[in-house]
């Protein structure tokens, strides 16, 4: 396992129902849930870079990265 750095973030008491609730419903702590989400968010932006890129480089119009998106899930 990776070396863990440890923190303490300030959440509101919804984001705190939610994350015992998807803990629950996955079987695993909620360190791994916050772990998960910042993986996840990391590789969106990531995705949406690389859709502004695609769309730069054959010079589409500023609102082809978002139709880049929605295609991504249909394909």
């Amino acid at each position: 396992m990776a070396q863990m750095i440890r923190k303490q973030v300030y959440i509101e008491p919804m984001q705190d129902t939610v994350l015992k609730k998807r803990s629950r419903m996955l079987g695993i702590t909620e360190a791994e849930v916050i772990r998960r989400a910042i993986d996840t968010q990391s590789l969106l932006q990531n995705s949406e870079c690389r859709r502004t890129e695609i769309a730069n480089e054959f010079q589409l119009p500023n609102n082809y990265g978002h139709i880049l998106k929605i295609e991504h899930y249909f394909t």
